[in-house]
């Protein structure tokens, strides 16, 4: 994995994850410049105060509390709720490998891992973190993001999407939503 001298990557870390980040961590991020943060952001300012203050091109979160930060600046996002309605906990490891663009006073990559311990922890720790960074350390191995297009059936599109299934090499169908 090789990094450019010019990436200056903002890791921000909860405290259980100091002890894994320069004898695991660091090793696989390559020449940039890494700058630590321990202190969660658990605000939009917050947070962009310490891509700026870091000066950061690139973002690594294995902080629970920044993570919902993180998820929460992006448009789309929405909440998962519990069967009763309500806000879920939003885990590291439901997100690990996340990769996002945040928007700011400068656009900057945002990638989620897991709690650094796995690196030591699972056998597939190092292979796993290591396939993930490559999204901000060689972004260029990562296939592009397609368009997401989507239309809900009527019987005046039918015969539209008869005839665009009919081309199909795969076709999904989401059943977990509830209308």
């Amino acid at each position: 994995m090789s990094a450019t001298t010019s990436q200056t990557i903002l890791v921000i870390i909860a405290p259980e994850d100091r002890p894994f980040l320069v004898p695991y961590l660091k090793p696989l991020l390559g020449m940039a410049t890494i700058k630590v943060a321990t202190t969660p952001k658990n605000s939009n300012n917050l947070l962009l105060d310490a891509i700026s203050k870091a000066e950061a091109t690139d973002i690594i979160c294995t902080c629970p509390e920044t993570l919902v930060t993180i998820l929460e600046t992006q448009p789309d996002f929405r909440h998962p709720l519990t069967a009763h309605g309500r806000k879920s906990t939003l885990k590291l490891e439901d997100y690990a490998g996340t990769f996002v663009r945040l928007s700011g006073r400068s656009p900057v990559n945002c990638l989620i891992l897991n709690p650094l311990k796995q690196l030591v922890t699972v056998p597939y720790g190092k292979f796993i973190t290591n396939h993930y960074i490559s999204k901000i350390l060689k972004p260029e191995g990562w296939p592009k993001a397609q368009p997401f297009n989507w239309e809900v059936w009527s019987p005046e599109n039918s015969s539209k999407l008869l005839a665009l299934f009919s081309n199909a090499k795969l076709i999904a169908c989401d059943i977990e939503n509830i209308s």
